[in-house]
């Protein structure tokens, strides 16, 4: 083992690192942000007239909740009270990110009358 071949795999070693790193970069760059809606839960059911939609993404990206833009703090939480109507409320939550790049989940709330 020679001195050359010593730094010839070493500026391989660091050439692949830089091109890893760069490519991981990319893709996060080009994937579309993440969406978690903490509450409500998928199927829901309440007898009260607002529920609180709360979750988080990637900061920065744009959420909307039923085509309404909802605002979000710096770390990518949110919330939002949302009237509901009686029976099944749809409730879509679309995070964009600046590639206009979309996450989106869909939850189903159903709102009773009789406290059932």
């Amino acid at each position: 083992i020679t001195p050359k071949i010593i730094f010839g795999f070493g500026a391989t070693l660091v050439v692949l690192t830089m091109v890893g790193y760069i490519w991981v970069q990319l893709l996060n760059l080009t994937a579309p942000p993440k969406l978690e809606i903490i509450t409500p839960k998928e199927e829901t059911k309440v007898a009260i007239d607002n529920i609180e939609i709360a979750g988080r993404t990637d900061p920065g990206a744009a959420i909307e909740i039923n085509h309404q833009k909802i605002a979000q703090d710096k770390e990518g939480n949110f919330k939002q009270t949302i009237a509901l109507n009686s029976g099944i409320n749809t409730l879509e939550v679309v995070a964009v990110n600046r590639f206009q790049k979309q996450s989106s989940k869909t939850i189903q709330v159903l709102r009773t009358t009789d406290g059932s």
